[in-house]
């Protein structure tokens, strides 16, 4: 059995008869589970992660991301054909689950002998429950899935059949069975850097950018420390960081190989770690990086200063994103968020006054929340006055807090669907609260949108942001909500995880 080496990279073993390997992002079939934020299209860091992993354990490996190319499910099972794998691995968040479930369903009818895999931000903290709602998958990966999953492909090509390794969850008959948790790679430099060269990075552009510049993502450290109510906290609560040298030498192949203009860092809090932050931002100038690409990143208002925020700036951040989440101390106490309204009217001053556009995300639908507490909110996203922001609706995620409290009433919420096609922060439908029934929440999101945007220094900003379309949305969002409800009688839908 494969093991994570301590030094060189994940895959490293005996040569095998090796098999082909299809990875697959679904594409988009309809409005089910769609959802509005900022403009962007990236590639699946976390499928580029898994598909070096598995290409450098030998396996003949293959990239199929439907929603960059917009294939049909007709073109995703062609492409599918064509390549003839053992197996498909699919990724999927909760709003993608509909769509990667109709697609592995077309590929299993079409692939009978192939084997089907599903991991990502749904399945993970409820691998049991999602493999046991949608049976055209085979397995499931949780948690971290580059050494997972090579370790399942390795059981598959000893002719072992699945297996319930560590971060796998299979059937057994007419059983689900989850090995036990595998732990986070501590060393992240062991993983090889993400394949992108089996993505069609023509086609990747980035956030808050002018025009479609070209765009890939970044990871520079996994995990986050803080427990907020509403997060899934997808990379654990430990704190794991690449080396800098190996974090420039992939920005610098980025630039070279793939002709990258624009960085989307992934980490969940970029500067939590400020002597890191410094020491990022001096490599990019010392390898004169700085002046070749941009990038964008997210972290707290209580992880800035404005020294720092300085230094990112000249060190190429053109955007900062802090999720602010509330304007009212009571709501953001309640949600763990453990900042103050002050820090982050602090931290949006200093990018504006360092020249770094700033956008900030506000969230509807917190426990005891109230009306007057949702406009405290946002007369508070107008007094920060970053270049943009967000509103969204609390969407109960599979493995959170929320959903819990969500269930057992908590603070007035009510669950109103765990289906993830009503996942949606925008065009969803899953959670309300006492006294703000779903139709007013999304009252109170359009006055929101309208109340920030609608101004002469706030409105120019909507197409660089992607909310151009969130206005005229928002207006229509009761009605589409109401005709999705009524159209979920007409559709089969996925058994309740």
């Amino acid at each position: 059995m494969l093991s994570l080496p301590s030094t060189g990279s994940v895959g490293s073993g005996r040569a095998r008869k090796r098999l082909r390997v299809l990875l697959v992002q679904a594409g988009r079939r309809s409005l089910w589970g769609a959802d509005f934020g900022y403009r962007e299209l990236l590639p699946h860091i976390g499928l580029a992660y898994v598909a070096a992993a598995v290409r450098a354990a030998g396996h003949t490996t293959h990239v199929v991301d439907g929603l960059a190319e917009g294939l049909s499910v007709a073109a995703m099972v062609a492409r599918a054909r064509a390549f003839e794998p053992d197996v498909v691995a699919f990724t999927a968040n909760s709003t993608q689950m509909a769509d990667a479930a109709h697609t592995a369903t077309a590929m299993r009818a079409a692939l009978p002998h192939a084997v089907t895999i599903l991991g990502g931000y749904h399945l993970s903290p409820i691998p049991v429950e999602t493999l046991r709602a949608f049976p055209m998958f085979d397995a499931g990966i949780f948690g971290e899935g580059e050494q997972s999953l090579v370790e399942l492909l390795d059981q598959l090509d000893e002719g072992d059949g699945l297996a319930a390794l560590p971060g796998v969850c299979a059937r057994r008959g007419d059983e689900v069975v989850a090995g036990p948790t595998r732990p986070t790679v501590v060393d992240l430099d062991v993983l090889p850097m993400p394949a992108y060269d089996l993505f069609p990075v023509e086609r990747y552009y980035g956030a808050y950018t002018r025009g479609r510049r070209r765009s890939l993502g970044l990871t520079t450290a996994r995990g986050c420390p803080y427990r907020c109510i509403f997060c899934q906290n997808p990379g654990g609560i430990k704190y794991r960081k690449r080396s800098i040298d190996a974090v420039m030498d992939e920005i610098e192949l980025d630039v070279s190989r793939y002709g990258a203009e624009f960085l989307y860092l992934t980490d969940e809090t970029f500067t939590l770690d400020r002597g890191r932050a410094v020491a990022f931002c001096e490599g990019m100038l010392q390898r004169g990086l700085a002046r070749r690409i941009s990038w964008f990143c997210e972290t707290r208002v209580d992880a800035v200063d404005q020294e720092l925020v300085r230094l990112l700036k000249r060190a190429g951040c053109f955007a900062l994103f802090y999720g602010v989440e509330s304007g009212n101390q009571e709501t953001l106490d309640l949600s763990k968020k453990r900042i103050a309204k002050q820090e982050a009217i602090a931290a949006v001053r200093w990018a504006r006054e360092a020249g770094i556009f700033t956008h900030t995300n506000y969230i509807f639908g917190n426990p005891f929340e109230t009306r007057q507490k949702i406009l405290e909110t946002i007369h508070f996203a107008v007094e920060v006055d970053s270049d943009a922001s967000g509103f969204s609706i609390m969407v109960p995620y599979a493995g959170t807090e929320i959903l819990r409290m969500a269930r057992e009433g908590y603070g007035g919420l009510r669950l109103l669907s765990e289906d993830p096609r009503d996942y949606g922060k925008v065009l969803g439908g899953a959670l309300e609260v006492e006294g703000l029934p779903r139709h007013k929440l999304e009252g109170l999101q359009f006055y929101a949108y309208a109340r920030f945007y609608l101004r002469p220094r706030k409105i120019g900003n909507l197409p660089r942001v992607g909310h151009l379309s969130a206005i005229p949305v928002v207006v229509a969002n009761t009605a589409i909500g109401k005709m999705r409800r009524l159209l979920s009688g007409l559709a089969p839908a996925p058994a309740a995880t």
